[in-house]
Protein backbone atom coordinates (compact mmCIF):
# COMPACT_ATOMS: atom_id res chain seq x y z
CA UNK A 1 0.00 0.00 0.00
CA UNK A 2 1.74 3.31 -0.84
CA UNK A 3 2.36 5.85 1.99
CA UNK A 4 -0.24 8.23 2.82
CA UNK A 5 0.77 11.82 1.19
CA UNK A 6 -1.22 13.65 3.50
CA UNK A 7 1.46 16.21 5.17
CA UNK A 8 -0.83 18.96 7.07
CA UNK A 9 -3.47 19.13 9.38
CA UNK A 10 -5.44 22.51 9.62
CA UNK A 11 -7.15 22.82 12.75
CA UNK A 12 -10.12 25.30 12.78
CA UNK A 13 -12.00 26.42 15.52
CA UNK A 14 -14.54 29.29 16.20
CA UNK A 15 -12.87 31.45 19.85
CA UNK A 16 -15.61 31.65 22.63
CA UNK A 17 -15.06 35.50 22.33
CA UNK A 18 -15.76 35.43 18.50
CA UNK A 19 -18.82 33.61 18.94
CA UNK A 20 -19.89 35.51 22.34
CA UNK A 21 -19.50 38.74 20.22
CA UNK A 22 -21.52 37.81 17.09
CA UNK A 23 -24.47 36.22 19.26
CA UNK A 24 -24.09 40.30 21.06
CA UNK A 25 -23.88 41.75 17.28
CA UNK A 26 -27.31 40.05 16.54
CA UNK A 27 -29.29 41.10 19.71
CA UNK A 28 -28.65 38.16 22.13
CA UNK A 29 -27.47 39.69 25.79
CA UNK A 30 -24.12 39.11 27.49
CA UNK A 31 -25.60 36.61 29.67
CA UNK A 32 -27.40 34.67 26.83
CA UNK A 33 -24.31 35.30 24.65
CA UNK A 34 -21.95 33.61 26.94
CA UNK A 35 -24.09 30.97 28.08
CA UNK A 36 -24.50 29.92 24.59
CA UNK A 37 -21.15 30.23 24.00
CA UNK A 38 -19.76 27.86 26.36
CA UNK A 39 -20.66 25.44 23.91
CA UNK A 40 -17.76 25.76 22.45
CA UNK A 41 -15.73 24.81 25.17
CA UNK A 42 -14.06 21.93 23.08
CA UNK A 43 -12.38 25.59 20.88
CA UNK A 44 -11.84 27.10 24.38
CA UNK A 45 -10.17 24.16 25.83
CA UNK A 46 -7.88 23.62 22.54
CA UNK A 47 -5.76 26.90 23.38
CA UNK A 48 -4.44 24.78 26.19
CA UNK A 49 -3.58 21.86 24.32
CA UNK A 50 -2.73 23.01 21.18
CA UNK A 51 1.38 22.66 21.91
CA UNK A 52 0.47 19.07 22.80
CA UNK A 53 -1.39 18.72 19.87
CA UNK A 54 1.07 19.82 17.66
CA UNK A 55 4.01 17.53 18.98
CA UNK A 56 1.57 14.54 18.58
CA UNK A 57 1.25 15.54 14.65
CA UNK A 58 4.55 15.93 14.42
CA UNK A 59 5.59 12.74 15.33
CA UNK A 60 3.29 11.32 13.07
CA UNK A 61 5.30 13.15 10.30
CA UNK A 62 2.10 15.67 9.91
CA UNK A 63 2.44 19.52 10.04
CA UNK A 64 -0.07 21.34 12.04
CA UNK A 65 -1.74 24.56 11.39
CA UNK A 66 -4.26 26.16 13.53
CA UNK A 67 -7.22 28.61 11.47
CA UNK A 68 -9.67 30.10 13.47
CA UNK A 69 -12.96 30.38 11.39
CA UNK A 70 -13.44 33.85 10.71
CA UNK A 71 -9.84 33.65 9.39
CA UNK A 72 -11.04 30.09 6.87
CA UNK A 73 -12.88 32.25 3.36
CA UNK A 74 -9.41 33.87 2.99
CA UNK A 75 -7.49 30.88 3.79
CA UNK A 76 -9.68 28.48 0.94
CA UNK A 77 -7.46 29.33 -1.83
CA UNK A 78 -4.18 28.29 -0.41
CA UNK A 79 -5.80 25.30 1.18
CA UNK A 80 -7.73 24.21 -2.05
CA UNK A 81 -4.13 24.37 -3.86
CA UNK A 82 -2.46 21.71 -1.41
CA UNK A 83 -5.68 19.68 -1.29
CA UNK A 84 -3.59 16.63 -2.35
CA UNK A 85 -1.65 16.87 1.55
CA UNK A 86 -3.89 19.01 3.83
CA UNK A 87 -6.95 17.70 5.68
CA UNK A 88 -9.45 19.94 7.10
CA UNK A 89 -10.61 18.93 11.18
CA UNK A 90 -12.90 21.59 12.87
CA UNK A 91 -13.15 21.83 16.00
CA UNK A 92 -16.34 23.52 16.71
CA UNK A 93 -19.98 22.03 16.64
CA UNK A 94 -22.80 23.42 15.88
CA UNK A 95 -24.82 25.06 12.66
CA UNK A 96 -27.42 27.04 14.24
CA UNK A 97 -26.01 29.29 16.73
CA UNK A 98 -22.14 28.55 15.78
CA UNK A 99 -20.82 28.08 12.16
CA UNK A 100 -18.36 25.13 12.83
CA UNK A 101 -20.71 22.30 11.19
CA UNK A 102 -20.56 24.49 8.15
CA UNK A 103 -17.13 23.39 7.14
CA UNK A 104 -17.63 20.62 6.15
CA UNK A 105 -19.87 21.84 3.15
CA UNK A 106 -17.35 24.31 2.61
CA UNK A 107 -14.38 21.14 2.23
CA UNK A 108 -16.34 19.12 0.23
CA UNK A 109 -17.13 22.60 -2.13
CA UNK A 110 -13.36 23.31 -2.47
CA UNK A 111 -12.25 19.59 -2.73
CA UNK A 112 -10.59 19.54 0.34
CA UNK A 113 -10.74 16.34 2.52
CA UNK A 114 -12.33 16.75 5.93
CA UNK A 115 -11.72 14.75 8.91
CA UNK A 116 -15.41 13.90 10.28
CA UNK A 117 -18.76 13.21 9.33
CA UNK A 118 -19.95 14.59 6.02
CA UNK A 119 -22.33 17.62 5.44
CA UNK A 120 -25.59 16.19 5.35
CA UNK A 121 -24.72 14.22 8.32
CA UNK A 122 -23.05 17.13 10.47
CA UNK A 123 -26.19 19.74 9.33
CA UNK A 124 -28.55 16.76 10.26
CA UNK A 125 -27.47 15.85 14.01
CA UNK A 126 -28.14 19.61 15.30
CA UNK A 127 -31.65 19.32 15.12
CA UNK A 128 -33.45 17.14 17.47
CA UNK A 129 -36.26 16.51 16.11
CA UNK A 130 -35.54 15.89 12.63
CA UNK A 131 -33.25 13.17 14.14
CA UNK A 132 -35.73 11.78 15.64
CA UNK A 133 -38.18 11.63 12.65
CA UNK A 134 -35.46 10.31 10.74
CA UNK A 135 -34.64 7.12 13.08
CA UNK A 136 -38.86 6.61 13.22
CA UNK A 137 -38.81 6.25 9.33
CA UNK A 138 -35.93 3.85 9.84
CA UNK A 139 -38.03 1.61 12.28
CA UNK A 140 -36.07 2.43 15.51
CA UNK A 141 -37.91 3.07 18.42
CA UNK A 142 -38.43 6.69 19.57
CA UNK A 143 -40.43 8.43 21.69
CA UNK A 144 -43.41 10.30 20.17
CA UNK A 145 -41.88 14.04 19.73
CA UNK A 146 -44.12 17.19 18.95
CA UNK A 147 -41.97 20.82 18.03
CA UNK A 148 -42.65 23.74 19.37
CA UNK A 149 -42.18 27.67 18.22
CA UNK A 150 -42.42 29.53 21.49
CA UNK A 151 -46.16 28.45 22.73
CA UNK A 152 -47.63 27.23 19.90
CA UNK A 153 -47.23 23.57 18.28
CA UNK A 154 -46.38 23.31 14.70
CA UNK A 155 -45.72 19.26 14.41
CA UNK A 156 -46.79 16.48 16.60
CA UNK A 157 -49.77 18.31 18.27
CA UNK A 158 -51.09 14.68 19.65
CA UNK A 159 -47.85 14.23 21.78
CA UNK A 160 -49.66 16.89 23.91
CA UNK A 161 -52.75 15.04 24.28
CA UNK A 162 -51.42 12.45 26.75
CA UNK A 163 -51.01 12.68 30.15
CA UNK A 164 -47.81 14.57 31.60
CA UNK A 165 -45.12 14.31 32.83
CA UNK A 166 -43.31 16.14 29.91
CA UNK A 167 -39.80 17.04 29.29
CA UNK A 168 -39.19 19.87 27.00
CA UNK A 169 -35.29 21.04 25.31
CA UNK A 170 -34.26 23.55 22.87
CA UNK A 171 -34.46 21.56 18.89
CA UNK A 172 -30.72 23.08 18.34
CA UNK A 173 -28.79 23.53 21.39
CA UNK A 174 -26.85 21.19 23.29
CA UNK A 175 -24.32 20.88 26.30
CA UNK A 176 -27.85 21.12 27.98
CA UNK A 177 -28.02 24.88 27.00
CA UNK A 178 -31.32 26.00 28.19
CA UNK A 179 -32.17 22.90 30.46
CA UNK A 180 -33.24 23.80 33.88
CA UNK A 181 -34.80 21.65 36.98
CA UNK A 182 -38.63 22.40 36.07
CA UNK A 183 -37.80 21.36 31.93
CA UNK A 184 -40.01 18.40 33.17
CA UNK A 185 -43.47 19.51 33.44
CA UNK A 186 -46.10 18.03 35.25
CA UNK A 187 -48.67 18.66 31.99
CA UNK A 188 -49.12 20.03 28.20
CA UNK A 189 -49.68 23.66 29.41
CA UNK A 190 -46.71 23.70 31.42
CA UNK A 191 -44.76 21.97 28.65
CA UNK A 192 -45.59 24.83 26.20
CA UNK A 193 -44.75 27.46 28.43
CA UNK A 194 -41.63 26.31 29.00
CA UNK A 195 -40.94 26.04 25.34
CA UNK A 196 -41.75 29.62 24.83
CA UNK A 197 -39.31 30.52 27.83
CA UNK A 198 -36.42 28.84 24.90
CA UNK A 199 -38.45 30.42 22.40
CA UNK A 200 -37.98 34.03 23.96
CA UNK A 201 -34.62 33.47 25.76
CA UNK A 202 -32.85 31.47 23.05
CA UNK A 203 -34.82 32.20 19.90
CA UNK A 204 -34.85 28.17 19.29
CA UNK A 205 -37.75 26.00 18.75
CA UNK A 206 -38.33 23.53 21.14
CA UNK A 207 -38.66 19.63 21.45
CA UNK A 208 -41.44 18.18 23.79
CA UNK A 209 -41.61 14.37 24.81
CA UNK A 210 -42.75 11.94 27.48
CA UNK A 211 -40.47 12.63 30.27
CA UNK A 212 -38.86 8.82 30.30
CA UNK A 213 -37.44 7.74 33.96
CA UNK A 214 -33.74 6.06 33.81
CA UNK A 215 -30.51 6.56 33.47
CA UNK A 216 -28.98 9.30 31.01
CA UNK A 217 -26.49 7.34 28.98
CA UNK A 218 -24.58 8.99 26.44
CA UNK A 219 -23.07 6.61 23.48
CA UNK A 220 -20.53 7.48 20.98
CA UNK A 221 -19.12 5.60 17.84
CA UNK A 222 -15.46 5.83 16.30
CA UNK A 223 -14.55 3.58 13.81
CA UNK A 224 -11.67 2.30 14.62
CA UNK A 225 -11.29 -0.67 12.77
CA UNK A 226 -11.76 -2.42 15.54
CA UNK A 227 -14.70 -5.02 16.68
CA UNK A 228 -17.94 -2.25 17.40
CA UNK A 229 -17.89 -2.92 20.97
CA UNK A 230 -14.37 -1.74 20.98
CA UNK A 231 -15.46 1.60 18.99
CA UNK A 232 -18.21 2.42 21.45
CA UNK A 233 -18.21 4.78 24.16
CA UNK A 234 -20.67 4.29 27.03
CA UNK A 235 -20.85 7.05 29.52
CA UNK A 236 -23.91 6.99 32.49
CA UNK A 237 -24.51 11.25 33.10
CA UNK A 238 -26.37 13.02 35.91
CA UNK A 239 -25.35 10.56 38.85
CA UNK A 240 -24.83 12.83 41.56
CA UNK A 241 -27.59 13.25 43.97
CA UNK A 242 -26.34 16.58 44.28
CA UNK A 243 -27.38 17.73 41.34
CA UNK A 244 -30.19 20.31 40.76
CA UNK A 245 -32.37 17.56 39.79
CA UNK A 246 -31.23 14.79 42.50
CA UNK A 247 -30.03 13.20 39.58
CA UNK A 248 -32.87 12.57 37.54
CA UNK A 249 -31.18 14.56 34.68
CA UNK A 250 -29.21 16.97 34.03
CA UNK A 251 -29.12 20.67 33.50
CA UNK A 252 -27.24 23.20 32.38
CA UNK A 253 -26.37 24.50 35.82
CA UNK A 254 -25.05 20.85 36.76
CA UNK A 255 -23.34 21.11 33.00
CA UNK A 256 -21.30 24.43 33.41
CA UNK A 257 -20.34 22.75 36.87
CA UNK A 258 -18.22 20.20 35.64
Amino acid sequence: MPPSPLRRVVITYEPEAACRARLQAVGFDAEVSAEIACYLAQATDLEAIKPELAATLSEAGLEAEFVELDALIDALPGLAARRDDTILWCQTDGIAYYRGSSVSALARLAGIPLYGSPPQAQHLCQDKFKCTALAASAGLPVPPTALAEGRRVIAGAEVLDRPGPFFVKPNTLGAKIGIFGDSRTADAAAALEAAGRLWDRYRDRAVIQPFLPGHDVRVSFMDTGRPLAASLGIARLGKDPGSETGGAFMTMRDNASL
